[in-house]
């Protein structure tokens, strides 16, 4: 066992003596990123490596897709593994659109406070502005709960909009059945327990890890301090919240 070499920074240092400092302290973040750094310049220097770059998420909404292309371009790496998102944001560059900077701010969604959605929800609508595709599990909690909050079948479909795998037919008829406008039935959205089991639970907070707390809309009401929504069908995830 050895002693942590304490980093250190002066005036001038370049960002490959900062990344020196780092795995020589050989602990937490930044021993890691010196390591991954030297594995990096390892693969890059090395003929007989072959490099597959994996990309996953909105990486070009994050401004990477320059990166990406020099890595590419300099042969740096040998093989692209990539989610169907990422190319599609590439393309929408290429043609000469640009992703653009945004926020969620409780106005956007009308009278539903976004300050005062559960973590689970919340995430869900991050991933959709990001650009990204939810699963059917998570459109179908999301679609459920913002329809429960009063949101229309027309303001839902403009928000999946940005959906890398948009479809406004299919979209449309999915979130009309959810909604009970086609199927007579307006579908609760899971509860807690449910979205635990679906992997769509995110970041639990204090008031989530109550042991009372068993369903996201409890959640928001409790956090908005208003009454429950009058006129409420309830559909085939009817739970008493």
């Amino acid at each position: 066992m050895k002693s942590v070499k304490q980093i250190d920074v002066k005036r001038g240092i370049t960002v490959a003596q900062l990344i020196e400092e780092m795995e020589a302290s050989g602990v937490l973040g930044a021993g890691k990123i010196g390591k991954a750094a030297r594995l990096v310049a390892d693969m890059f220097k090395d003929p007989d490596y072959t490099v597959f770059l994996t990309l996953a998420g909105a990486l070009v909404p994050g401004g990477l897709r320059n990166i990406i292309a020099e890595l590419i371009k300099k042969e740096h790496v040998n093989v692209v593994v990539t989610t169907g998102a990422n190319m599609v944001h590439d393309l929408v560059e290429a043609i000469g659109f640009r992703h653009m900077v945004g926020t969620f701010k409780a106005e956007d969604f009308g009278r539903i406070r976004v300050t005062k959605l559960p973590p689970c929800i919340r995430q869900l609508l991050a991933k959709v502005q990001a650009g990204e595709n939810l699963p059917h599990s998570g459109r179908f909690a999301l679609t459920a709960f913002l329809h429960a909050l009063g949101m229309s079948p027309e303001e839902i479909l403009h928000m999946f909009s940005t959906s890398p795998d948009f479809d406004e037919s299919k979209t449309r008829y999915q979130i009309e059945h959810i909604t009970g406008k086609i199927s007579g039935t307006e579908y609760t959205p899971p509860e807690c327990s449910t979205m635990k089991s679906y992997g769509i639970c995110f970041g639990e907070d204090n008031l989530c890890k109550k042991e009372w707390m068993t369903h996201p809309l409890k959640y928001y009401r409790i956090k908005d301090r208003s009454p429950k929504r009058k006129g409420k069908v309830e559909g085939k995830e009817k739970e008493d919240f």
